[in-house]
């Protein structure tokens, strides 16, 4: 019994001590599959030296975009051959938008960077405090100023400065597996597909309907583009204290400095989405975008999308997902 209780020991102690070293050793790649944002960089990073366009923005483009149907339907209107990556991911906000966009404007041959113009995309995280949470968290707060709780953190904060597996625990979990699928094949597939919900039911699915082309032509976007005299429309207005357009500002300044392209996309939403993120304030901050730096805003948030190409009143599905790249390949391709 003590021998079986020893040879158990001794083995635990040498798959521990093999996964630290595969962690000390590849400490960039379980930092990447501990946070989302970085895990999406770590692809980009990985992404071949020849890549061409990357779209940066929320879970609406994670589900509404196809990057090698976007890439197809650029060359065959083109006959450029354009490698394309849909960096989007679900859960992000405005400041892992700007880290990715930063890592972006440091991308050697990066030709352009399509952004998502959205409310979850610009806007700041929100900290909601209610009673209800404040009283939670004083509860925790009190339940660990025992001796116990104060010791476990005590431990778990000397163990993460002397161990990677503690460092990084979170990246060790069963869920970061397919996380890990999508790191190493970031260079040879749209690795979005392993964040799209219901993903193996629509592959084991048969193809959607698409739709005519007469009905494909009728769906255009807003487009809100430079004018020749350099304004876009009417740019004046009181757009002080406007957190989107602060961030778009931010975001087109940091890819334009690096001489990168920059255009915005506003993806597909229903009627009553497109409703209450829209409206007069957010048209003045596209006009004043494109009037100061020379970008194109595309405002895809008011087209004629057929209802049945929506899982949700703001994200597309597979039906969705091909028509709205097929329109992105259309509208994008003079434009790259």
């Amino acid at each position: 019994m003590t021998r079986r209780l020893l040879l158990f020991v001794a083995f635990l102690l040498l798959a521990l001590g093999i996964l630290e070293f595969l962690v000390r050793n590849s400490g960039e790649y379980f930092e990447a599959l501990s946070d989302k944002t970085s895990m999406r960089i770590k692809i980009f990073e990985r992404s071949p030296p020849d890549l061409g366009l990357l779209f940066i923005g929320t879970s609406r483009f994670v589900d509404g975009i196809d990057g090698p149907l976007v890439s197809k339907g650029i060359e065959e209107q083109t006959g450029k051959s354009i490698k394309i990556l849909n960096g989007a991911s679900a859960g992000i906000d405005v400041n892992g938008i700007i880290r990715f966009a930063n890592a972006a404007s440091q991308r050697e041959g990066l030709e352009a960077v399509v952004l998502e113009a959205s409310v979850p995309g610009l806007s700041p995280p929100k900290s909601v405090q209610t009673e209800e949470v404040k009283k939670t968290e004083s509860e925790v707060k009190e339940k660990k100023s025992g001796f116990g709780p104060r010791l476990e953190e005590a431990l778990q904060t000397g163990l993460a400065k002397r161990f990677g597996i503690v460092t990084y625990r979170k990246a060790l979990r069963p869920a970061s597996v397919a996380n890990l699928l999508a790191l190493y094949s970031g260079n040879m597939m749209d690795t979005a597909i392993w964040k799209r919900k219901g993903v193996l039911r629509e592959l084991m699915s048969s193809p959607e309907p698409g739709i005519d082309k007469e009905q494909f032509a009728k769906i255009t976007p807003v487009v809100t583009a430079p004018a020749e005299n350099g304004i876009a429309g009417n740019a004046t207005g009181d757009l002080s204290g406007d957190q989107t357009l602060e961030n778009m500002v931010r975001l087109t300044e940091l890819l334009a400095d690096s001489h990168i392209k920059v255009i915005w996309v506003a993806p597909p939403v229903t009627s009553a989405v497109a409703g209450s993120e829209g409206g007069e304030t957010r048209a003045a901050a596209y006009r004043h975008i494109a009037s100061h730096f020379g970008t194109q805003v595309f405002d895809y948030s008011q087209a004629a999308i057929p209802g049945d190409c929506f899982r949700d009143p703001s994200h597309l599905n597979k039906k969705g997902r091909t028509l709205f790249s097929r329109l992105l390949a259309r509208d994008l391709a003079d434009h790259l």
